[in-house]
């Protein structure tokens, strides 16, 4: 049962990557960035699922486990996502109305 619930704990944790890095790309707008961002979740995404199923399962693979990690995903989806999807586009596009404050941020990145 606690293995089930680590692994619906690590979906729920790439649910809350994936739309970190959606708030990162739209906040920051740079085509390159977000195109290596889109290309290096998954392959983070599956290092740490096999490392997860390595270190708690001793590599026995099982289907419910990658159930359980999209069941996480999908409960971040249905809970947190949806309460803090309002206050995340609010905080977008005040930022971005600030060209400013937008300008400093990509500086500090070393973005053109």
């Amino acid at each position: 049962m606690i293995d089930y619930l680590q692994f619906l704990g690590l979906g729920f944790a790439f649910g809350f990557s994936f739309y970190f890095v959606t708030f990162v790309n739209r906040l920051i707008g740079v085509k390159w960035l977000s195109f290596v961002n889109d290309a290096l979740l998954p392959v983070v995404w599956a290092f740490a699922a096999f490392s997860a199923i390595i270190i708690i399962n001793n590599g026995n693979i099982r289907c419910q486990y990658f159930i359980m990690i999209a069941a996480g995903i999908f409960l971040y989806s249905v809970s947190v996502h949806k309460l803090f999807n309002p206050f995340v586009n609010k905080l977008v596009s005040k930022i971005s109305h600030r060209p400013n404050m937008l300008k400093s941020f990509k500086k500090v990145l070393h973005l053109k």
